[in-house]
């Protein structure tokens, strides 16, 4: 059983001077990692600290075990509590008895007074309660449950940071943490996994629209209630992302390291599919029984975890869904940027497999007479399609060549190469050689016919946003554009992508017709107007084709798309 007085024994460890914080969390980690039931004997049985250094850590500290059979030391001789929180008041309820003891504190149960109800009490421990870091994290806590009332969240009914005891006043759920479900029976059949993961997807989707990332997301901290609710709950290394907290410092390691996402292992910017990350990873620990990336150590478990080194499920369990490994594979992708954009979408796709449905991930849609056939491009970063058995797609047509085309992840998206094929390959009725697919693209390899879908990929691409001043350029008259087009000039792609925007043609036409109407009549404007903008939508639909021309991206008139590939590659297009 892994040591509630660990984060309590760390943060004292920096406070004594005996570790810098960045050494105590990896000490931390590996320690989690390891597996072990005390912190303070791992440290001295690993040499990292002395006996008088142990002595000073656990000075003070209860230790025991929670789930002791052992005689309970908080009882009388007579049965009375010697615990003066037993039978006390706090925040309008009366303390029945104690539920458990940990690194920041101690749980009680209590029965609030107006509704009679049975809720949990969360107390700061009295020595953290002194330190103002530790009480900030403990309320703020508070105040994030507070924000995010959802259904599958742990409610919270009352907070109190300015008494001698600082507690939080919770839901209390009748149930088990999903850690201890799984120590009882090893796995859950998979569409049980399936729909806890889709609750707590449910529960995360709504704090991350409230701007709060979990950030620690494992089943100790999910509760399955004997009715089959979900409660997700310790939001304590919660991240609000509008704010710089102040609660993350640079090189520290926040999580656990079988459930953290690649991006958590290094000193960098987390956002919300940290949590979709931590959610596939807990699914895939219900369904198989065993965590997706094992390791005794930090360093074993972040070199699997970074090469997205796995066991396919469908290897432990030979029952497993088709459709619940591919949400599971999406869930832990490497390259966050092919993870589902938000846990919302994860929860959906869950909801299809609960109901059957089919799921919206990447993949080809093969066009036959017999119907539409499936391919899914999970898991992996690169595709080879053709005729060979050794290709990961193979097709069975004479049309298409032993190795006709490569289909891999870049940093725009799904990139579509042709290995030099016979038959050519083939993008809106145009041969290609090198494109960036969008959604609903219709590719011809050969003879054979498919239709591309991105699973909502392009939202996860394209999320920065810009002022429309980005787009403001100064521009090129139009026999110049033309030529420039004709001559496939590189030069001519900042122009081109100003014709994008409606907004841009409208200001410029505004311009010029007041001028005009100044000159000779408002009659005259309008049909100037009129003539002109004719005009410019002919030209307009064409500005995507030329782009593709020179570029040979495949991106339409998408323009928040545009302004994410002209943020990779404008370097090169002067």
């Amino acid at each position: 059983m892994a040591d509630p007085h660990a984060d309590e024994l760390r943060y004292r460890a920096i406070d004594l001077g005996i570790f810098t914080n960045e050494v105590a969390g990896q000490h931390l980690v590996a320690f989690q990692a390891a597996g072990g039931d005390s912190f303070a004997d791992w440290l001295l049985e690993s040499g990292l600290i002395t006996l008088p250094q142990m002595s000073q850590l656990v000075a003070g500290l209860v230790m025991g075990d929670d789930d002791s059979d052992e005689l309970d030391v908080t009882m009388g001789p007579t049965g009375q509590s010697l615990d003066p929180i037993v039978g006390a008041e706090f925040s309008g309820c009366t303390v029945t008895r104690k539920l458990g003891q940990g690194g920041m504190g101690s749980v009680y149960i209590a029965d609030r007074h107006d509704t009679g109800e049975t809720v949990v009490i969360k107390f700061l421990a009295p020595e953290q309660a002194q330190n103002p870091t530790w009480r900030g994290r403990f309320l703020r806590e508070a105040h994030v449950l507070q924000r995010i009332a959802h259904p599958n969240i742990v409610g919270i009914f009352g907070v109190d940071g300015e008494s001698a005891q600082p507690h939080i006043v919770m839901e209390f759920v009748d149930g088990q943490p999903l850690d201890v479900a799984l120590e009882q029976q090893e796995l859950f059949p998979p569409l049980q996994a399936a729909q806890i993961a889709r609750d707590i997807s449910l529960a995360l989707g709504h704090a991350h629209e409230a701007g709060i990332i979990h950030r620690d997301i494992k089943p100790a901290n999910v509760l399955l209630g004997h009715n089959g609710v979900v409660k997700v709950l310790d939001f304590g290394l919660a991240k609000n992302v509008a704010v710089d907290d102040g609660l993350s410092l640079p090189g520290q390691v926040l999580g656990t390291p079988h459930y953290m996402a690649p991006e958590q292992w290094g000193d960098h910017m987390v956002d919300a599919r940290c949590d979709v990350f931590s959610v596939g990873a807990t699914l895939y620990h219900l369904v198989t029984g065993s965590v997706p990336f094992p390791g005794n150590n930090p360093q074993s478990i972040s070199r699997k975890v970074l090469s997205g080194e796995l066991v396919a499920p469908s290897d432990l369990v030979p029952d497993m869904p088709e459709d619940l490994q591919l949400v599971i594979f999406r869930m832990l992708a490497v390259n966050r940027s092919y993870r589902y954009p938000t846990a919302k979408q994860a929860a959906e796709d869950l909801d299809r497999v609960l109901n059957g449905e089919e799921i919206d991930v990447p993949r080809l849609i093969q066009l036959t007479a017999q119907g539409p056939q499936r391919r899914p491009l999970l898991p992996g970063e690169s595709f080879l399609i053709g005729r060979d058995d050794g290709c990961d797609i193979v097709i069975r047509d004479r049309s298409v060549s032993r190795q006709h085309a490569r289909l891999e992840r870049g940093k725009t998206g799904f990139v579509l190469q042709d290995l030099g094929s016979t038959y050519g390959s083939y993008v809106g009725g145009m041969r290609i050689r090198n494109v960036v697919l969008k959604n609903k693209d219709q590719l011809k390899l050969g003879k054979i016919q498919f239709e591309f879908r991105d699973g909502g990929l392009a939202s996860a691409l394209t999320t920065r946003r810009h002022a429309p001043s980005r787009m403001q350029v100064r521009t090129l008259p139009q026999p110049f554009v033309q030529v420039l087009v004709e001559e496939a000039d590189k030069r001519v792609v900042l122009s081109l992508l100003e014709e994008l925007p409606e907004t841009t043609w409208e200001r410029r036409l505004k311009q010029a017709v007041d001028h005009v109407g100044t000159l000779y009549g408002q009659e005259t404007a309008e049909e100037v107007s009129s003539k002109v903008s004719k005009k410019h939508r002919r030209q307009r639909l064409r500005v995507p084709q030329y782009l593709f021309t020179i570029t040979h991206e495949n991106l339409s008139d998408d323009i928040e798309a545009w302004l994410h590939w002209w943020d990779q590659h404008r370097g090169t297009f002067p």
